[in-house]
């Protein structure tokens, strides 16, 4: 094997191996959430209620609660404290919405106390955006887009009167 096959080999399963289990566990967590978002809860709280209870519990206050577009394009922007919840997660009242959002809510109170493993992950998010950017113009996966708000009891929540 020559010199160049040999880097050519290790490049492609340095690229191929990662690819390869980010497909699988991004399929995983479609299947995941499609199974459970079928299974109402009995409450009726929706997933931003439920992030809401989750940050207002842990004594969090500023962290606002915003609508993107797309679909399991939640996620919790430490830059600007917000909490970006899909239609699908903010408005639903199902346990696959509620496990999502109390999921989200729990990197804002991670972000808030300044846990190590969070600040670690966060000098990788650019890393990650150009992996969805690049995925996204594969036609794998959209980016996140999109905002609206309410004002409610500290937090922000487009989702619902009552947060």
């Amino acid at each position: 094997m020559t010199v160049m096959s040999s880097l050519t080999l290790v490049w492609l399963l340095t690229m191929i191996v990662p690819l390869g289990l980010g497909l699988w566990a991004q399929r995983k967590v479609k299947t995941t959430f499609e199974k459970y978002s079928k299974v109402p809860v009995r409450s009726g709280m929706t997933g931003a209620q439920a992030a809401a209870e989750v940050i207002r519990s842990s004594g969090l206050t500023g962290v606002e609660i915003r609508e993107v577009e797309g679909r399991l394009t939640d996620h919790y922007d430490p830059r600007n404290r917000t909490l970006n919840l899909s239609p699908d997660v903010g408005e639903a009242s199902t346990v696959a919405a509620l496990g999502v959002a109390a999921h989200e809510a729990g990197h804002a109170i991670q972000d808030a106390r300044n846990y190590v493993p969070m600040r670690v992950r966060q000098t990788f998010v650019p890393v990650a955006s150009a992996r969805r950017l690049t995925a996204s113009g594969l036609g794998i996966t959209p980016g996140p887009a999109g905002a609206g708000s309410a004002e409610c009891s500290g937090l922000v929540s487009p989702f619902s009167s009552t947060c």
